[in-house]
């Protein structure tokens, strides 16, 4: 189950996953800002606490970090464009 956060269309979209993975305090922000080259830079960056001694939890951030680099692949490959950052899991 997820819930919209915030939107400020054309440019910023935010949502919390509040049911599903085992996951708790989500929030993924999806932002475009202008490139100071021309062309557009999409931000998606995704916030979140794993769910203690779940047999879920286990791996939970290498998961959504995989998720995150095949999700940015995709849209390279159908948009164009470049990776300006590579998808980085946190601490």
């Amino acid at each position: 189950l997820e819930r919209i956060a915030v939107v400020e269309a054309p440019h910023l979209f935010a949502y919390q996953i509040l049911e599903g993975p085992p996951l708790k305090d989500h929030l993924a922000i999806m932002a475009v800002s202008p490139h100071p080259d021309g062309g557009s830079v999409f931000s998606w960056r995704q916030y979140f606490n794993v769910r203690p001694l779940t047999l879920g939890g286990l791996g939970m951030k290498a998961r959504v970090d995989s998720f995150m680099r095949g999700s940015q692949e995709r849209l390279i490959a159908k948009l164009g464009g470049e990776a300006l950052h590579r998808c980085a899991p946190q601490g």
